[in-house]
């Protein structure tokens, strides 16, 4: 990861890439045109973003079941980042992701 880190320092390294559409087919074909080109370090945010047809908990499933495929026919890392729902009040916690 230290190689990875360093080479993120470099601007030039850097690429961020917002899919035509939120639906996990769209997000699998970008993902594979950019390993294409050379990226092995994804990062998937905002994961509750990602249109699906399940409920929640099969979704979140079915997604990270997907990225761990990719990940592991492509020798690549994929990081998911998941917020906090936010409350509808000012008043209440936020609800645990």
């Amino acid at each position: 990861m230290d190689m990875v880190f360093e080479r993120l320092d470099n601007q030039e390294e850097l690429l961020i890439v917002k899919p035509d559409t939120n639906d996990m087919t769209c997000i699998m074909r970008t993902a594979r045109e950019h390993y294409d080109m050379g990226c092995r370090l994804f990062i998937i945010d905002n994961l509750d973003k990602i249109i699906g047809d399940q409920n929640d908990n099969t979704r979140y499933q079915q997604i990270s079941s997907d990225l761990q495929d990719f990940k592991n026919e492509n020798n690549c890392c994929v990081m998911l980042i998941h917020h906090a729902k936010k409350p509808p009040n000012k008043q209440q916690e936020y609800s645990p992701a």
